[in-house]
């Protein structure tokens, strides 16, 4: 177990920056269709839940705030290190 968890935190110190901003991109879609799925779920029962879709819509327009801002990150590091031709860790 020891070596496991030697052998995992290895592999985390290894991860680029561009791994990293791509993982946050990719996976802020799936908080994006789940808020839109719950919007979706909520107007069918409006009477009950207004105060809910509320909330959806706000944290749907923040979450595409996020998501563009991970965009701008993932984009200017996916360049940096097309442009340098390596592992951006190596640059630290």
């Amino acid at each position: 177990m020891a070596e496991f968890f030697k052998k995992w935190s290895q592999g985390i110190k290894q991860i680029t920056p561009l791994q990293q901003s791509r993982m946050t991109y990719h996976n802020t879609w799936i908080m994006i269709v789940g808020i839109v799925c719950g919007i979706v779920a909520t107007i069918f029962a409006f009477k009950q839940l207004w105060w809910l879709l509320i909330i959806l819509v706000a944290a749907l327009f923040n979450t595409i705030v996020v998501q563009l801002g991970n965009y701008q990150k993932y984009s200017i590091l996916k360049t940096i290190e097309e442009n340098t031709g390596g592992n951006l860790n190596e640059l630290a």
